[in-house]
């Protein structure tokens, strides 16, 4: 097993087979599904749409920035470049797929320094079937995955002293994707705080966070302009996470999303309606009233954390979900493949979850026997508590673990290579260069 195990992380056609087939099941399943955009979809289409036609970022008739612009903004170039269809948004998805798996490599060969993981890792991801039901919605997970795994690359990686600039612009795009992301640079210096005082080079580090948020806050600074023109308030770069809060944190929240609208938390009678600056004044209302339930029902508020974190990681079968969705009732056929290829998903899932947690296991025990642990691998793990915790304080659901799965499957590939691939000798070669790196062209 471990002769055809290391013959096919060895193959020169491993990389190349990875993306191409990767890129085929995608194209293969955009042809034979297309649902139709609901919810987010919709207005994420609608918006991409007025973009794209030079009317700037509106939805219900008027200038918003309810959602966050990222996502509407790269589908509006694409509308704008390609035609307003659907077909040109699902192609978008699997370029962004692309970009996951080349990024997803070269973090893992950064992160663990092996060629050996980096390969498995694509070679999971690129066929890891949650994901693939992805490329036929409109949805902001694969591109903001894209931009953070490319932010992590520049921002971890010091050989290059330009490499923080291109970590901070990615990661300044990732916030216009998804504004919670915003505090993850300072969560990764303070977790890495006591490694850098312990290595000497405290201010270093010190100095390149700073640069990141200094490049990320230029990339944000025309939108925040462009919404305190229209809002009166500064910053702001989205006005949904108010009601993103309450929808955690309400009386009858069960942990996962919920209509506030519909259980009388809104603030407003329409809840999308009105003017801008009502839509901003609803968001400050709709936080105020999260907050104030959580500093009244302490307890409650941590109760409920083990039921968020639950419905977080609990399964892993929502890319076909999120088909089913947008499916007409008499695609009977269609539906029914969806919920079987669901199963399939959550198997696949479950198998890498345990993979993940016996490897998080091991690293737990060298923490404590006092092991030396590469400080980047850490890095990975770090990342993945963040977006936990994100979770943990607003509302969780499947799709919000989107993000951490190329680092899930990191760990995983760490855990298969140390226990079927033995690292051959010089003569055999340690860690052959990828024809993907630079020592391999």
């Amino acid at each position: 097993m471990r002769s055809v195990f290391t013959r096919i992380l060895e193959s020169k056609y491993l990389i190349p087979t990875c993306l191409v087939g990767s890129t085929l099941l995608r194209l293969i399943w955009i042809l034979i599904f297309d649902p139709v955009p609901k919810a987010d979809s919709y207005y994420f289409f609608s918006s991409a749409a007025s973009i794209a036609d030079g009317n700037g970022y509106m939805m219900f008739g008027r200038q918003t920035a309810y959602w966050p612009v990222g996502y509407p903004a790269v589908l509006g170039l694409t509308f704008y470049l390609f035609g307003k269809s659907l077909f040109a948004a699902k192609i978008l998805n699997i370029v962004l797929n692309i970009g996951i798996l080349f990024a997803s490599y070269r973090l893992a060969r950064l992160l663990f320094n092996s060629e050996q993981v980096a390969r498995l890792t694509l070679l999971i991801l690129a066929f890891y079937p949650n994901h693939i039901p992805y490329a036929a919605v409109l949805l902001t997970e694969p591109l903001f995955t894209f931009l953070l795994l490319s932010a992590m690359i520049f921002i971890i990686n010091d050989a290059e002293k330009w490499n923080i600039l291109f970590g901070g612009l990615f990661f300044g795009l990732a916030v216009l994707v998804k504004p919670q992301v915003i505090f993850l640079p300072v969560f990764l210096f303070l977790m890495g705080l006591k490694g850098y005082l312990s290595r000497g080079i405290l201010r270093k580090q010190l100095m390149r966070y700073a640069l990141v948020y200094l490049v990320a806050f230029t990339t944000l600074m025309p939108w925040l302009i462009r919404n305190y023109n229209l809002f009166g308030a500064f910053p702001v770069l989205a006005n949904n996470g108010g009601v993103n809060l309450l929808i955690g944190n309400n009386p009858d929240t069960h942990g996962g999303f919920m209509d506030v609208r519909g259980a009388g938390y809104a603030e407003l009678e329409e809840f999308y309606g009105g003017t801008p600056r009502e839509e901003y004044e609803q968001d400050v209302a709709n936080r105020k009233r999260a907050v104030n339930y959580m500093l009244e029902n302490p307890g409650k508020t941590l109760l409920r954390m083990p039921i968020k974190f639950w419905k977080l990681y609990a399964t892993g079968a929502e890319g076909a979900g999120t088909n089913l969705v947008g499916m007409e009732e008499g695609e009977t056929t269609k539906r029914t493949f969806l919920r079987a290829y669901q199963y399939f998903s959550q198997l696949l899932y479950m198998v890498l979850m345990v993979l993940f947690i016996v490897s998080a296991i091991s690293y737990l025990r060298k923490i404590k026997a006092h092991d030396r642990i590469d400080f980047k691998q850490r890095v990975g793990f770090w990342i993945i508590i963040y977006f936990s915790v994100i979770a943990l304080i607003f509302f969780a659901g499947s799709r919000f673990h989107f993000p951490v799965i190329p680092f899930i499957v990191m760990f995983a590939s760490k855990y298969i290579s140390d226990r079927f691939y033995m690292e051959r000798s010089v003569s055999g070669g340690i860690n052959p260069p990828s024809p993907l790196s630079r020592r391999g062209r």
